[in-house]
């Protein structure tokens, strides 16, 4: 196959250059051959939040393209139930939808040679999966669809420490770390500061929340306690102070 190279994809004031190998060969007669295939070459897209993503979708076609269908859809993984169209070619035309994807979505090669997109400035709700479904009568007119899984990493926001308990000597206090989003799930450790000889072990943690016990609190318990909420893209931390009451 010959290389497609597009120089430019203006999206509000960001371009994008992206070079790939055109995988689409044709029939010079036009004859239909079979069914148009399909491939997506990966079956998930990670990329941190606020960058450019390139979902990969390539067809082979024996038939002409003058009836050539593209449509890409969305299952968001925030709202399982209300899948959207992101993207369209139809009647040789690029079709926009009216969605959160409007100037951020398009073609990354001429349709006629890839239904490859780019999505950029992604954002948390941009999570979910990916259709790509193919068309181009009067190949077999049942669509191919290609699919795919876009993960929008996002890193912990700040943590919110805070206490439960009478804080009294002999009892117990709760200490609890939370955050508001993080993804992948971000792990948690507490530490004191300076540190005990015996470690802290949380007694409680779930994707966003994490929660320490400390029982039969004496004199030695009081100090600067601090969690750090970790993911691959980063970290951050919250601390309280103690004070048990004698």
């Amino acid at each position: 196959p010959q290389l497609c190279k597009v120089h430019r994809q203006e999206t509000g004031d960001r371009s994008q250059a992206w070079e790939a190998e055109s995988p689409h060969q044709t029939n010079p007669q036009g004859q239909a051959v079979g069914a148009v295939k399909v491939s997506v070459g990966a079956a998930s897209i990670q990329v941190a939040r606020g960058g450019n993503a390139l979902l990969p979708c390539n067809y082979h076609t024996t038939a002409s393209l003058s009836r050539l269908n593209i449509i890409w859809t969305v299952t968001p993984l925030a709202e399982p139930n209300r899948p959207q169209q992101v993207l369209a070619y139809e009647q040789g035309e690029v079709v926009e939808s009216l969605s959160q994807y409007t100037g951020r979505v398009g073609f990354a090669f001429p349709p006629a040679q890839s239904a490859t997109i780019f999505l950029n400035k992604t954002r948390s709700s941009d999570s979910g999966t990916y259709q790509c479904s193919v068309m181009n009568p009067p190949d077999r007119d049942t669509p191919n669809i290609g699919v795919i899984q876009l993960t929008v990493l996002v890193p912990p926001s700040s943590p919110e420490c805070s206490s439960e308990g009478s804080g009294e000597e002999g009892g117990d206090v709760h200490l609890s770390c939370a955050v508001r989003e993080g993804v992948p799930a971000p792990s948690f450790s507490w530490e004191k500061i300076p540190p005990d000889k015996q470690p802290l072990v949380m007694s409680y943690t779930e994707a966003r929340r994490a929660l320490l016990t400390l029982q039969n609190l004496t004199a030695a318990t009081s100090g600067l306690y601090r969690c750090t909420a970790s993911n691959a893209l980063g970290s951050s931390s919250c601390a309280l102070q103690l004070h048990v009451r004698l």
